[in-house]
């Protein structure tokens, strides 16, 4: 629904000016991320949440400072360095839906506004990994959502996308919501071929690939497998990644529908709606 990498690019720098608020005066963005892959190394594979890494990256670089400034930390100050540590993941997070509203795509809101009016008795979830809330997106996104499942919510993680897990999950919370005892034709949109299209066509999802590359979607299928195009604020191991190309290979074969505008999206969905009839119809 919106650029990811722009968003994270502004939440990143309104959380370093935060840091650099409260004395960090050297820090930025390359060298907060070049730590906090260091902490997502020195875990050697257990589970952390993008919250519980990005506040151990905060800490440590709060901690770096007092520690150059030849400080030593009373009981008082200790309370107060996770005040600070919160101070800023909070900065992160509200600066975080602030841009997701700046970067929206043009045809979001009137997209989704057509599918409510087309399909008044679905529901509208938003499943993330991350942080990013629909809900706060006060003045766009909001009004057209009925719940969000993350993968760093309790009970969920560390069943991150393409974990069947977060799937079922969100699929048990619209029948709890609907009282509904099937989960009947259910599309998921998504710009990842492994998180989005093969994980969920794997639960029985109609899945619809939004190709951000336009119509170049053969050169975004080989950049996902290209370790040189990972994002820079990517924690993801080597075998991770190994891992995300084989499923990004996978995920290709199980393509629905492929859009390259939301605005496309109403259309494809009509397809596959048409298309299931005349299967059930043959």
């Amino acid at each position: 629904l919106w650029s990811t990498k722009d968003v994270v690019r502004d939440a990143n720098e309104k959380m370093i000016q935060t840091m650099k608020d409260l004395g960090c005066i050297n820090i930025d963005v390359e060298t907060f991320l070049k730590t906090t892959k260091e902490i997502r190394k020195s875990l050697k594979g257990r589970p952390i949440t993008y919250e519980g890494l990005r506040k151990k990256t905060i800490r440590k670089t709060l901690e770096t400072t007092a520690a150059m400034e030849d400080q030593s930390m009373t009981t008082h100050q200790m309370e107060s360095m996770e005040e600070m540590v919160q101070r800023c993941y909070d900065a992160w997070v509200q600066e975080r839906h602030a841009a997701a509203e700046r970067y929206l795509f043009p045809d979001a809101v009137e997209t989704l506004q057509l599918l409510r009016e087309l399909y008044p008795d679905t529901q509208f979830a938003a499943i993330t990994n991350g942080a990013g809330d629909p809900h706060e997106m006060t003045s766009t996104l909001a009004p057209f959502f009925d719940f969000r499942i993350s993968g760093e919510d309790e009970g969920i993680f560390p069943h991150r996308k393409p974990s069947a897990f977060i799937y079922e999950s969100a699929l048990l919370k619209h029948k709890e919501l609907t009282k509904r005892k099937s989960d009947g034709m259910w599309c998921h949109v998504g710009d990842c071929l492994a998180n989005d299209v093969g994980a969920s066509a794997d639960c029985g999802a109609q899945a619809v690939w939004m190709c951000l590359e336009g119509s170049h979607c053969d050169a975004a299928l080989s950049g996902w497998t290209d370790k040189q195009n990972i994002p820079n604020y990517s924690t993801a191991t080597a075998e991770e990644l190994e891992m995300r190309a084989q499923q990004v290979q996978q995920g290709r074969s199980k393509v629905a529908a492929t859009i390259v505008l939301l605005s496309e999206l109403p259309s494809a969905i009509s397809n596959i709606l048409q298309s299931s009839k005349q299967g059930l119809a043959g």
